[in-house]
């Protein structure tokens, strides 16, 4: 199988075997990536050897072992470092690669440095996604045009669903920050990935294909999580109102804009019927605001590709902006543990939680006092007592809104704070109860200014990454339309 390079060499290609390769790699990296979301929100942080994690390097381990096999074939046959980098795509995949592998040192440096910071837009996380989706590309670089038919939608799959983990928390209903972004940033990801889809596959009306079998995939993975207690993922149905992407040429100005708002009325309806986990109000409020201005601006640039990418790269950006603020509520940032005890809730239906802790083992001579009990969701805090009758810790809180939130007890040895927890839903009247570590809360002081350095140097990487895509996918663009 062959290639084209930008002077119309035929260069190394990679077979369908490892595109293949690259395929199931991908799939399995979404699957543990939202079984690894679902441990962090029904156990919370363990080790780095959880089963999720396992599978997450297995597959990266497996896309790693194509892009070196690509590598040691390209310079086999054609004898040269600097003709094997020009073989499409293979120089943007290797860096991606480094990016993606280098991404998981970079996440245990940040905690070990600034501490609790659980975070799936914390700096590290999201690098490793934009590594991941950009591999993606960088494979799509040299088989969009080629292979079978099958293949090129099967890797369209993998890279919408590699952009589309940047909204994993507020599908899992575990939302860290305001749920008015969930709409911006599940527009800027889907009209993007569309557009580089569009771009590099050849194939007629290549998004309907791509979004119906991603839909598909995710419906796919909710029965073992359902049968196995772990949480469910919503279905983004709203990427549906991408199909509009693939409306007839003529209507080409108004494809972009019309697919925006298509998008966000799908997000309506299925925030209105329970379908998604974001409620209507924040929906509602991103729609009025953020939709009309994108969907203007890319009628206006809807003619220049790199102008598109930029308003939706700049959506982006303006969303990233609204998320400087600490948040504490997915995944707690267990630090050390100092004890076990026995942690129940007891919910009434309407959103008061009764809340008991017992049986303590393991308190290496402390003697442990009840403090409050503090329940998070998408930036906001509700308190509560936490109190000691015979020996039994008890509190009640309520909570304001539905949903999951994150329910803890804080506990006091002298000066000493230490926090158990358990995740609830707000409206079902039932009873949790677990075995808890009781742990030291990692890195629950301010931010420090070499945080926010450290942040916008990973961000910045992340950025040059996306724009040496951007570039790539323009240039392949031109070449393979004169070739074919």
């Amino acid at each position: 199988m062959t290639s084209f390079g930008a002077t119309g060499r035929a260069l190394t290609g990679l077979p369908s075997n490892a595109v293949w390769a690259v395929i199931g790699g991908g799939l399995l990296g979404l699957v543990a990536t939202y079984w690894d979301d679902g441990w962090h929100t029904e156990i919370g942080r363990d080790d780095a050897l959880l089963p999720p994690h396992l599978l997450l390097y297995a597959s990266i381990g497996m896309v790693g072992l194509v892009l070196a096999g690509w590598v040691l074939v390209g310079l086999w046959r054609t004898r040269s470092l600097r003709a094997t980098l020009a073989i499409p795509g293979l120089a943007l995949a290797v860096a991606a690669g480094v990016v993606t592998a280098g991404a998981a040192p970079a996440d245990a440096a940040w905690h070990a440095a600034f501490g609790r910071d659980s975070v799936l837009w914390s700096p590290p996380h999201l690098l490793s996604v934009i590594g991941t989706a950009v591999l993606v590309v960088a494979v799509l670089l040299n088989t969009g045009h080629m292979g079978s038919r099958v293949s090129r939608i099967a890797l369209a799959v993998v890279l919408l669903g590699a952009t589309e983990i940047v909204v994993v928390e507020y599908e899992t209903d575990v939302p860290q920050f305001s749920q008015a972004l969930y709409l911006p940033v599940l527009l800027a990801v889907g009209l993007g990935s569309s557009g580089i889809i569009r771009a590099l596959v050849v194939d007629r009306a290549v998004v309907t294909p791509t979004v119906l079998s991603y839909l598909v995939f995710r419906l796919l993975i909710l029965a073992p999580f359902a049968i196995t207690g772990w949480t469910t993922p919503d279905v983004p149905i709203a990427l549906l109102g991408l199909l509009v992407l693939d409306a007839p040429a003529r209507w080409d100005r108004a494809r972009w804009p019309a697919a925006g708002l298509a998008v966000a009325a799908l997000q309506l309806v299925a925030s209105a019927s329970g379908v998604s986990s974001v409620p209507v109000r924040p929906t509602l409020l991103a729609s009025v605001i953020v939709v009309p201005l994108l969907a203007a601006t890319l009628f206006a640039v809807s003619r220049r590709p790199l102008a598109r990418a930029g308003a939706v790269l700049g959506l982006l950006a303006a969303t990233s902006l609204l998320v400087m603020p600490h948040a504490r509520a997915h995944d707690p940032g267990q630090g050390t543990a100092v004890a076990t005890a026995q942690v129940s809730a007891d919910g009434d239906g309407s959103g008061t939680i009764a809340v008991r802790i017992t049986e303590f083992e393991g308190t290496a001579g402390r003697e442990w006092t009840p403090g409050r009990l503090v329940a998070r969701r998408a930036g906001e805090v509700v308190t509560a007592p936490l109190v000691d009758r015979s020996g039994v810790f008890a509190g009640k809180i309520v909570l304001p809104s539905r949903g999951l939130w994150f329910i803890y007890a804080e506990l006091w040895a002298g000066n000493t704070v230490a926090e158990t927890w358990l995740p609830v839903r707000r409206d079902e009247a039932s009873r949790i109860a677990a075995r808890r570590s009781v742990y030291l809360p990692a890195g629950t002081g301010d931010r420090p200014a070499g945080e926010y350095l450290a942040g916008a140097g990973l961000l910045a990487l992340g950025t040059a990454l996306i724009g040496w895509a951007v570039i790539a996918v323009r240039r392949r663009q031109a070449v393979v339309h004169q070739v074919l």
